[in-house]
């Protein structure tokens, strides 16, 4: 059974540029669909079957080698695009983590300046207030936070300070007593005194000479 179709590969009032590929194969496109069509309105008239039943294995035209190549090659190509969608997600990701830490540094920046300003600030009201605070000022901050009864207590026990009078003081009287004055040093002439002393009593004592000393002796002898 032949089926044709009836329309134009090449109508007068529209040529075919035979030269542009795309506008050729288009026209052998819609020529076979064309025919497809009136191919399926002819079975149906003729209560014809023309559909392949659900349980029809058809022979593959490429072989089960072809198709493995195939898989393989869209499952590299898929891993592929999906590494490269890592290393662009993981670039974004650097990228804002930076943009978040630098923001970070400024926030950071900024308010120790103006905490720095702050301190300028109250260093200078510190300064134009000091001197300004009198007795009055000193009673209503007792009156504020009241007194400290603890250290009240320990003021009454031991006082407002450490041990007095027991410790060595110069005063004048001191200061000028020269009678202990000794211009040669107290302790040299400590020592060279010891020294003689002791000299004299190693010669007066029963001490034995040395063996070096009896022999130049007793060749003086």
């Amino acid at each position: 059974m032949d089926i044709v179709s009836d329309i134009a590969i090449d109508p007068p009032e529209n040529p075919l540029d035979t030269n542009d590929d795309l506008k050729r194969e288009l026209a052998f496109y819609k020529v076979a669909e064309e025919a497809v069509n009136v191919g399926k309105q002819h079975f149906k008239s003729t209560n014809m079957k023309f559909t392949r039943p659900m349980d029809f294995f058809a022979e593959m035209v490429k072989s089960d080698e072809q198709m493995a190549k195939i898989k393989d090659r869209l499952i590299f190509e898929s891993k592929k695009m999906q590494a490269f969608e890592q290393r662009k997600a993981n670039k974004e990701q650097i990228g804002r983590e930076k943009e978040k830490r630098d923001a970070k540094l400024k926030m950071k920046a900024r308010e120790k300046r103006d905490n720095l300003d702050k301190v300028d600030e109250w260093k200078k009201d510190a300064a134009n207030n000091r001197g300004s605070l009198n007795d009055n000022d000193d009673k209503d901050r007792m009156d504020k936070f009241g007194i400290n009864r603890k250290r009240d207590r320990a003021d009454k026990k031991f006082g407002f300070g450490g041990k007095t009078g027991k410790f060595k003081k110069t005063d004048k009287k001191s200061m000028n007593d020269m009678s202990s004055f000794n211009p040669r040093g107290n302790f040299s002439a400590g020592m060279k005194s010891s020294k003689k002393a002791g000299g004299n009593a190693g010669a007066g004592s029963g001490k034995r000479q040395g063996k070096r000393a009896r022999d130049s002796q007793r060749s003086r002898g």
